[in-house]
């Protein structure tokens, strides 16, 4: 949303609910520091705390299409790190399945998935993080999403509860 076009200069947006990308701030507003955890790279468990729907115009690469902005936070030592992942909504998207099968979706006949996007929020699943490095900054990358059939009962995950 193109907040300056909306409410012009000067205006104040109004207050936001707080969710992964921030709260709308008014000028005189007070800010404060963030803290980013870089977890160690390894499997986790992890719960949807919520997407948005997004639509992505296309590149060279990739066509116009739907994207899922999925917010995934994982509990590290009692703290809750949230991780965005875009899964951009295309056939040949193979973390898109690899998401829905993590999360429990169940598998057609036919060997695929329906979406069923209301089930999304707080579902939980697996997931493989490494780091990504990006203008000379590392972050938490989502790797992959586990298929729960593949996950060994030694590593003590109990259906994906924290």
């Amino acid at each position: 949303m193109d907040y300056q076009k909306q409410y012009g200069y000067g205006q104040q947006a109004p207050q936001q609910p707080v969710t992964n990308q921030g709260t709308a701030l008014g000028w005189d507003d007070e800010v404060e520091e963030k803290t980013y955890t870089l977890l160690p790279e390894g499997e986790y468990p992890f719960r949807v705390e919520g997407f948005d729907r997004e639509q992505c115009n296309g590149t060279e690469k990739m066509p116009p299409c739907n994207a899922a902005n999925v917010h995934i936070v994982i509990n590290y030592n009692g703290e809750e790190v949230r991780i965005d992942k875009k899964l951009f909504l295309l056939s040949t998207n193979g973390q898109l399945f690899a998401f829905f099968k993590a999360i429990g979706a169940q598998t057609l006949p036919d060997g695929r998935i329906k979406m069923d996007w209301t089930k999304v929020p707080g579902a939980e699943g697996r997931v493989v993080i490494n780091r990504r490095k990006y203008n000379g900054n590392e972050y938490n990358n989502i790797k992959s999403f586990i298929d729960p059939a593949k996950v060994q009962p030694a590593q003590g995950w109990q259906g994906g509860r924290f």
